[in-house]
Formats: structure tokens, C-alpha cells, sequence
């Protein structure tokens, strides 16, 4: 079995080869339908900058015999506050909280190959945070993926006064924002929402998508999935996402909101990602392979960071799961995930103990804690 895939993946890495070679046609196609945009700096959308708080909690829970230090897995970008000193949780988890990881492009195609965050998970179980995977359909738009992340969570059996936090890794944070915008009736259920290097935005990538992408899906090693609908690069495209944006603004649907992008330099990005590395370098060179650090930020969303790793050693951990095809093609895909998803989870659940205006519990569970029930939201200092 062993020798029959490590074959397969050599027939991989030829077609690698030839389908990441360099093209001429423009990233973005023109399109007059798209929304009138601009780039602007993140405070002027709405955004909150939480960056210098996420490196002091990503400091105190990287262990140190870790791969990286927690400096070394954050970029600093300009206007970074100064640490604060304050005191990091690091007990057990004081809210009722669940992960929801919402999967990106072809997830399910992959399933048999590797779980989405499957090591930062193990690692939370241990903590006390459970996490659920939720079932979307890998090639399928993300209208069709907001339906079913509208039926997961509703489904999900959870405890008295539990809510979930929703994390989207790349394509699923697209759909995780039309189900919010298409569906409120899930967002009493919903704590907060997390994008993880998120296409908030888009990518230039689905204009003219990459043939290995779609390729990958189909002939990996343990791909098994479905068309869907078929519609996945066109619910990725930048001109259908800014649509999405100006018709429906995500911080209206009073769900908290956080963002962690990601972007490496082309020497640190895997050997299997390096030509749509190279292709989006064409635009701007900070971009994590998929994505440009721009498009990852969800206005209005409390700003984390940006992780400095290419978009799969974000979310895949093939070095622990496929050690063998990690060395062939993703050679850098050695993160410390565990650190990072738990210092996320440690930041949503600080922020909203400390309930900030803009992160008190909605009404209704504000409601239930006057009413003195089981349900509490203690001093983020207890």
C-alpha cells in the first residue's frame, strides 16, 4: 500500500510540474458587475486591533521545546501596540464553548488523506474544548455550503447555555459568512466567528484557477468526494465575494468577529504551492499561496495577526498525518497549530468575558444571566 501510494504521488508531483507553469493571462478577469472597492488601512474598516494581545497569549501557551517560537510564527506588521502585561488564562476553559471548524476548498476530497486542524484539536480535547468538523460539500458553491452549516448547527445537540464558535479555514470562512448572512436564525447559537487564513475577500486564484487545484481534489491520495454543484471557484471569485460584502455587512448579524491571516515568504512556502505562490506575487507577494494578505480580513472583525505560513501549514497537518508525502511535496508544512488554535480559542473566550460593548452575549443569553440561570459569564480575571 505504502509503495503504490509513494508512486502516486510521484505521478503527482510530474503533473505539478506542468500544471503550475507560468501563464500570461491576467489574475483578475475585468469585471464591470463587481462593487466599487479600495484598499485601505484596517482601522478605517471597521476593524480592531487585537494583534499585540494574541502574541502575548500565542507567547504563553507555546510550549518550549516547540518548532517555532511564538515570535517566529507572527509577522509584526507597522502600528503593532505594545505588550500589556496583563495575566494569560491558562486553566481550563470558564465558557461553554465548542469549536465548529468549517472546511475549505475540497475538504472532503481530502478527508481520507487528512483532518482539518486534526492535531490543534486533539490538542484542545485535552484542554476541555470539543470541536465538530461540519459536513460541507468540498466543489459546491458557498450558497449551497451556507444551507448545510444552517442545518449542522441547528442539529448539533448542545448543552444548556453552550454556544459554538465557528471557526472558517480558507474557502469555509465564505461560507461560514452566507450562512450568517442568509440564515440569523443560527446566530443565538454562535458565540463567535473566526476567520482562519479566510477567503473574506476572495482570491485572484479562482479568476483563472490553478488546473492542479480541482486536479488534486480528484486524484490525491484518499481523495473521495463529489462535484456538488460545481460552483466552489465562483463563489472564490473577488468580484463574488465583494458582492457578498456590500450587500450584507458581517458585523450586522451581532455575531463577534475575529480574523488570523497568513502569508510567508516564496522560500518557506511548500514545493507543491510555490507556482500559485509565484502567481499571486504578480499582485503582492505577501500572500499565503491561495489568498492575499489583504483579502483575509473581516471588516469590522477584531484583528489577530498574520501567521507567518503558507495557507496549508495553516490547516493541514500532513507532516504529522502523511509524513512521507509531506517530505515529497509540502515540505514546509511544519506548524505549531496547537499553539495557535488554542491561543485563538484563549482570545474569543477573554474577549468575551471581558464584554465589551461590541462583545456582550446577545440578548438572549444576557436575559437567561439575569434570570439567574445555569448559564455564566465570569470576570475574565477570576
Amino acid at each position: 500500500m505504502a509503495i503504490g501510494m509513494v508512486r502516486r504521488c510521484l505521478r503527482l508531483g510530474l503533473c505539478v510540474a506542468a500544471m503550475g507553469g507560468c501563464t500570461s493571462t491576467p489574475l483578475l478577469a475585468p469585471d464591470l458587475a463587481a462593487p466599487p472597492a479600495m484598499l485601505v488601512p484596517a482601522g478605517a474598516a471597521g476593524v480592531v486591533d487585537f494583534r499585540a494581545r494574541f502574541r502575548e497569549i500565542l507567547c504563553a501557551v507555546t510550549p518550549p521545546d516547540s518548532t517555532r517560537t511564538c515570535q517566529a510564527m507572527l509577522h509584526r506588521l507597522g502600528g503593532e501596540a505594545q505588550p500589556s502585561g496583563r495575566p494569560v488564562w491558562q486553566g481550563p476553559p470558564r465558557l461553554p464553548l465548542r469549536l465548529a471548524i468549517v472546511p475549505g476548498y475540497g475538504a472532503d476530497c481530502f478527508a481520507g488523506l487528512v483532518t482539518i486542524l486534526g492535531d490543534a484539536r486533539a490538542h484542545l480535547a485535552t484542554i476541555g474544548w470539543q470541536s465538530i468538523e461540519v459536513p460541507v460539500e468540498g466543489l459546491s458553491s458557498s450558497t449551497r455550503n451556507a444551507e448545510l452549516i444552517r442545518n449542522r448547527v441547528l442539529a448539533e445537540p448542545l448543552a444548556p447555555g453552550e454556544r459554538l464558535v465557528l471557526v472558517g479555514y480558507s474557502k469555509g470562512t465564505a461560507d461560514m459568512l452566507e450562512a450568517l448572512a442568509r440564515y440569523p436564525e443560527i446566530r443565538p447559537h454562535i458565540a463567535a466567528a473566526v476567520s482562519l487564513a479566510g477567503t473574506v475577500a476572495g482570491s485572484p486564484l479562482a479568476d483563472n484557477p490553478p488546473r492542479l487545484l480541482p486536479w488534486l481534489a480528484r486524484n490525491a491520495p484518499g481523495s473521495g468526494c463529489d462535484e456538488g454543484d460545481g460552483r466552489a471557484f465562483e463563489s472564490l471569485r473577488r468580484s463574488t465575494r465583494l458582492a457578498a460584502l456590500a450587500s450584507y455587512s458581517p458585523s450586522s448579524s451581532g455575531v463577534p468577529m475575529f480574523s488570523l491571516g497568513a502569508f510567508t515568504a516564496r522560500q518557506d512556502t511548500s514545493s507543491i504551492l510555490v507556482p500559485m505562490h509565484d502567481r499571486l506575487s504578480a499582485m503582492d507577494p505577501r500572500n499565503d499561496s491561495q489568498t492575499l494578505f489583504t483579502d483575509q480580513v473581516i471588516p469590522g472583525s477584531v484583528l489577530l495577526g498574520y501567521l507567518n505560513a503558507d495557507h496549508w501549514a495553516v490547516g493541514l497537518p500532513l507532516d504529522q498525518a502523511r509524513p512521507l508525502l509531506a517530505a515529497l511535496f509540502t515540505d514546509r508544512n511544519a506548524f505549531p497549530r496547537p499553539a495557535m488554535l488554542e491561543a485563538v480559542m484563549r482570545i474569543v473566550e477573554e474577549t468575551l468575558l471581558d464584554g465589551s460593548p461590541s462583545f456582550s452575549p446577545p440578548p438572549s443569553l444576557a436575559g437567561r444571566r439575569r434570570a439567574g440561570s445555569e448559564l455564566r459569564w465570569p470576570s475574565s480575571r477570576e
